[in-house]
């Protein structure tokens, strides 16, 4: 139900984008697609028509290759001799927005959906597996799964095809490409699109492979954000928004998205991926260690943990375990001078128990109006864990947050922050080891990195004062 409600919503501004798309009937396709130029940018329009068996695309971040993909799947489902999709991104975030995306276009299309569906599957307490389905009435459906490897495999009849959204970001893209290897074997079609994530990383390594011939029966696409604005990306962002588009307009939205990306624009805009190996992920140089006297004023503040691991997975490890690495770092940012700033950090091998007691003491320490966050595990001993946090913090605003994608994208944000000069330090004896660990990222220890950016992440993407709302709700 909350997937049907959120498609209403989403359905009337979809229309304003395919405004210029005019459908009808058609005996043995069941739709004819006009003006497809008024809705598919070039590159757009050359990802869809490549059918290649497996097909892959370097890109900027952005524009808009799922969007276009959620089409052609649904004109591949539609018909009656089409075939089955399945989609698999980083989180289930991606894998509901693609489904809305495969609903608005086949209204768009005018083709009959006959249901849409939200499952969970569950495995065992740790091992969910969420699907979104659309079904259509040609008897095929477009599927889309949770970010695990697993829930791809012994999918799909003979032909069916497989999308694989953002592979450098999965946790696992090693496991996710060895359980896609099987639509290959029945006949079916395998599409991966991505922005980089270091040199190292599996995607970038089999970008390479094709680009060296090693993989001939693969086609390669390179989406710059240049190539997109030289489509006409940004006049249709300006269409979508009602505004005019002018060339001084279209200069000045370019400046400002490489500024904002600052020093990561090479990888997230231009298919350049970073060398972790010859260029630091993070640098200790970056941060400057203030006092007290020179913080400003922070209007906004997070004491953020990492709780490396849970009483669960201490008691059912097969080999003696090891204590619990826990990091807190409350982190604050300055709405007046765009700044952030790490003003505490402790880090300490607790076993559970003792991680409780650090996590009380602390949070009396910051006050009660700091909002306490932690990672939130998966499975059904997450929710216990984060019940049982609440329960022993009771009086404190806590949250608990679901992790999204591997840790070194989680802490781009960070990084790139740091590494723009955004970010201070308050001067304190945990200074040394706290940017010393950062300094290694991702070669060594990261609770300390982790509790970092997971509070940058919670202060760019929560409201504050909404907190201190349902914090005097409940």
């Amino acid at each position: 139900m909350r997937l049907k409600n959120t498609l209403q919503k989403n359905l009337k501004k979809f229309d304003n984008q395919v405004a210029g798309l005019k459908t009808k009937p058609n005996a043995k396709h069941g739709f004819i697609w006009r003006q497809a130029p008024k809705i598919y940018l070039a590159y757009q329009a050359k990802w869809n028509s490549d059918q290649s068996q497996i097909k892959v695309c370097e890109k900027s971040r952005r524009i808009g290759i799922s969007w276009c993909d959620a089409a052609d799947s649904v004109l591949q489902a539609a018909k009656q001799n089409g075939v089955d999709t399945f989609y698999i991104g980083y989180n289930k975030e991606m894998a509901e927005g693609y489904i809305l995306d495969c609903a608005s276009w086949a209204r768009t299309f005018n083709l009959v959906v006959s249901d849409i569906q939200e499952e969970l599957v569950v495995e065992n307490e740790d091992k969910d597996i969420i699907t979104y389905s659309i079904y259509f009435a040609s008897g095929n459906k477009i599927e889309a799964l949770s970010a695990k490897p697993r829930s791809i495999r012994s999918k799909g009849k003979p032909r069916a095809r497989l999308r694989i959204d953002e592979l450098a970001f999965h946790d696992d893209p090693k496991e996710v490409l060895k359980a896609a290897i099987a639509f290959k074997m029945w006949g079916g079609k395998i599409a991966i699109w991505s922005t980089h994530n270091g040199t190292n990383n599996i995607f970038n390594k089999l970008v390479e492979r094709i680009k060296r011939g090693e993989l001939p029966t693969y086609s390669l696409h390179t989406y710059t954000f240049t190539d997109a604005i030289n489509d006409g990306l940004y006049k249709r962002i300006c269409y979508v928004l009602g505004e005019e588009w002018t060339l001084e307009k279209q200069l000045e939205y370019i400046a400002t998205i490489e500024a904002e990306y600052g020093v990561d624009a090479d990888e997230e805009l231009y298919c350049i991926p970073s060398n972790f190996n010859e260029t630091k992920f993070i640098d200790k140089h970056w941060f400057e260690i203030v006092t007290k006297d020179n913080v400003p004023v922070f209007d906004r503040l997070v004491r953020f943990w990492d709780l490396a691991a849970t009483e669960k997975e201490l008691r059912t490890s097969k080999k003696k375990p090891d204590p619990c690495n826990t990091a807190g770092v409350l982190y604050g940012y300055s709405t007046y001078t765009d700044t952030y700033a790490v003003l505490d950090c402790v880090a300490e091998a607790f076993n559970p128990a003792n991680t409780n007691r650090l996590m009380i003491n602390i949070a009396s320490q910051d006050g009660e109006y700091v909002p306490i966050v932690h990672e939130l595990e998966g499975g059904a001993s997450g929710l216990r864990d984060a019940d049982n946090i609440k329960n022993f913090l009771s009086g404190y605003m806590v949250t608990a947050v679901r992790p999204q994608g591997d840790k070194l994208l989680r802490g781009k944000p960070f990084a790139s922050a740091a590494k723009n000069g955004r970010v201070l330090v308050l001067k304190g004896d945990w200074n040394t080891d706290y940017l010393d660990e950062l300094d290694k990222v991702p070669n060594g220890l990261m609770d300390r990195f982790d509790a970092s950016a997971g509070a940058h992440n919670y202060l760019e993407d929560n409201d504050p004062i909404q907190d201190l709302i349902n914090y005097f709700n409940d």
